[in-house]
């Protein structure tokens, strides 16, 4: 995976794994998002990452999370 990908995207990227995470996307809202992951491969990389790191939190042992 490129490590350089573009702040502006990977904040975006993760703007969309938000609205996912905390709301119920209409059908226009995912069409929006698929337009903009296949916009560029930079847009799919992003995405790529922020899942990774999403998934990534589920590894987090239980008393670390109490813990913070």
């Amino acid at each position: 995976m490129d490590s350089a990908i573009d702040p502006v995207i990977l904040e975006q990227a993760a703007g969309w794994l938000v609205r996912f995470q905390s709301e119920t996307l209409s059908a226009a809202d995912r069409a929006d998002f698929d337009r903009w992951r296949t916009r560029s491969a930079a847009h799919g990389a992003a995405w790529t990452r922020v899942e990774a790191m999403l998934r990534g939190f589920g590894q987090v042992p239980p008393e670390v999370v109490r813990d913070t």
